[in-house]
Order: C-alpha cells, then sequence, then structure tokens
C-alpha cells in the first residue's frame, strides 16, 4: 500500500492491520524508574550504574572505608607496607587498563588503600614529637595563627620556639599557647616572654575527644600560657598571605562587633570566622541544651551552605541568559565556582 504526497509515492510496509504496532521503549530515565519498583531492583540498579559509569559516586565511601580500618587496627601502618601496596595497585590498574570490570575493582581498592594510609601520610608530613614534661622559661617564637582573641589574651599558634639564656629547650615544632593579657599580634610576629609548657591532655573520657590525637596531626607538640608580660618584636611583611587572610578576619570581626550585640555578635563570629572566645556562657548553655550547640563551629555543614549556595545562585542567574544557556555548560560552571568558594 502507498500513498502520494506532493507527488511521490510513499510505500508502508504490507502487514497485518488487525496487529498493532509495539509502542517505542520508555526512554531511559522512566525505564530505570520502571525496573526500581520490580522484584529485582538493587541488582538492575547495580546494573545500570556499572553501564552509566557512575560508580565514582562511591569513592569517598572506599576512602571513608579504609581510613575506618587504620584505626581499628592496634598499631599505624608500616609505611614501606603502604608504598609496596600502592605500587602494586598502580601497577595493576595499568595492566588491565582495558578490562572494564577489574579495572573498576582495583580502583576501589585504590581508594580503600588510600584511605587505610592516609593518617600514616599525613602524621608522617605534619606529626609532631610532644612534650613530655613542662617546660618553664623565656623563649622566643613566631605567631602562626591567631586562633581567638579573648577578653584576657589572644589564643595563638606559634613556631619556631626557641629558649633564651639558660632555659630548656623544647624538642617541639609548634606549640598552642594562651597569653595573659590584651596584645595585638597578627601571623608572623615574633614574641618573647615567660612561657610555660605543658604536655597537651589526653581524653577526659573514654571515646572522648582526644586533643593528644589532633594535635599531633596538626603538628602541635604542646600546650601552654604566657605566665608574664609578652613583647612584641617584630613582624613579618603585611603582604603575607596568612597575614592578609588575618587582617580580613579581624576586620570582619570588627564590623560584626559594631553592628550586633552579644550574644547575637559572639554567635556570628563563631559562624562567619571560627571565633568562639565571644560566644556567652549563657549562649552556650541555651544552644547546648537545645542540641545544636555543634552549629557555631565551622565544619563541613557550614561549607556544605556556602557551597550550595553559590552553587544554585549562580546556576539560576546563567539560566536567565538564554544566550548564553545554551552555549555554555552552565550546571558545570555553577558547580565549579561553588568548589572554589568552598575551598576560599
Amino acid at each position: 500500500m502507498g500513498e502520494t504526497v506532493a507527488g511521490t509515492t510513499l510505500l508502508r510496509p504490507a502487514g497485518n492491520p488487525l496487529v498493532r504496532e509495539q509502542p517505542s521503549a520508555p526512554p531511559p530515565i522512566l525505564r530505570t524508574a520502571q525496573t526500581l519498583t520490580s522484584r529485582n531492583w538493587l541488582g538492575t540498579a547495580i546494573a545500570d550504574a556499572l553501564a552509566e559509569r557512575r560508580l565514582f559516586i562511591l569513592l569517598p565511601f572506599a576512602l571513608i572505608a579504609g581510613l575506618t580500618g587504620s584505626l581499628v587496627v592496634t598499631q599505624m601502618p608500616d609505611p614501606l607496607a603502604l608504598s609496596i601496596g600502592g605500587l602494586v595497585l598502580a601497577a595493576g590498574i595499568a595492566l588491565v587498563w582495558r578490562g572494564l570490570a577489574l579495572l573498576r575493582l582495583l580502583i576501589m581498592l585504590a581508594s580503600v588503600w588510600c584511605g587505610f594510609g592516609l593518617l600514616t601520610v599525613h602524621g608522617a608530613l605534619f606529626g609532631t614529637q610532644t612534650l613530655e614534661r613542662p617546660a618553664y622559661g623565656q623563649f622566643e617564637a613566631i605567631v602562626d595563627e591567631v586562633l581567638a582573641e579573648g577578653d584576657g589574651g589572644p589564643r595563638l599558634i606559634v613556631s619556631h620556639i626557641a629558649p633564651i639564656g639558660e632555659t630548656r629547650a623544647v624538642p617541639i615544632r609548634r606549640a598552642r599557647i594562651v597569653l595573659r593579657e590584651p596584645v595585638t599580634v597578627a601571623p608572623g610576629d615574633m614574641i618573647r616572654g615567660p612561657i610555660r609548657f605543658a604536655p597537651v591532655p589526653g581524653p577526659v573520657l573514654p571515646g572522648a575527644f582526644d586533643a593528644q590525637f589532633h594535635a599531633y596531626f596538626d603538628g602541635i607538640g604542646a600546650y601552654g600560657n604566657a605566665t608574664g608580660t609578652i613583647e612584641v618584636l617584630a613582624g613579618q611583611n603585611a603582604a603575607q598571605p596568612a597575614r592578609l587572610i588575618a587582617s580580613i578576619r579581624h576586620g570582619i570581626a570588627t564590623r560584626i562587633d559594631a553592628v550586633l550585640a552579644n550574644p547575637a555578635a559572639g554567635i556570628a563570629r563563631a559562624l562567619i570566622n571560627g571565633d568562639q572566645s565571644q560566644i556567652t556562657e549563657e549562649a552556650r548553655e541555651v544552644m547546648a541544651t537545645a542540641g545544636i550547640a555543634h552549629v557555631y563551629s565551622v565544619s563541613g555543614l557550614h561549607l556544605t551552605m556556602v557551597a550550595g549556595g553559590v552553587f544554585v545562585l549562580l546556576r539560576a542567574a546563567l539560566a536567565l541568559l538564554d544566550g548564553l544557556a545554551g552555549r555554555l555548560p552552565v550546571k558545570r560552571l555553577a558547580a565549579g565556582f561553588g568548589i572554589a568558594a568552598a575551598l576560599g
């Protein structure tokens, strides 16, 4: 049979007119949604993820699994064994590059192995010897970071700790100290004065916060406090990145204090700058009772809010530009700027 359109005869394939034509297959997204409702939904979901190469989203979970395993073992993994294992996995990935199934398995194992050796590598790069017994005397040190500016005195991270006169040297690279008096200091300043260093305290209760664990991987070998007046000797170039960032943070804190009153100002400083020193005890108690004390500790929650906010706003703004949205990958651009904002 056929029909004529504009002088051209179009032929139709012969067939039984009583037999209905089969409908076309649903789109992949709809087909996946339909199969997920079937009995074998898990197997179908795994097969679809494999076919569309979505296993990369499991790599962070594999990394966390390896990290958890390194905390379960009784001692830190040997660096030589970690290196050999990493080389074996890298060689295996190179050899089976065209074998997709085995390649996926080896990449997942490599992610677990990286997590298992993460603390060992981090400890080798940033770990430090900790102080075993208290030390007193006159010391010079360079300020690395100003953690907080309390009413009594700032809390600092110092390095290049050098004894003065007959004071015993301390075998540590960095320390966290608290000054007795309000002193204006910034990263790069050199300070001198009487300081008492003490070993970093361990957890108060089993399973509680372990300051020694975190201090070791932060390169902090002791806690200390000034026992007298601290003298600020000299400062580094004001254009250095650490000093410039500290200046910006101080300006933000000053602006917050100018427009807000406590307890709102203290909470705002904690959320924006990570400085919890101005939060009142009453505000701490109220937030702890409500179960939201973790909110004023800058963490992944805040980074997620910043990155997500930048992503949503930028994607919405670019989508309004018809010509630009049709030529550029708007979603990827917004995601890239969101990641950059979180890193910043």
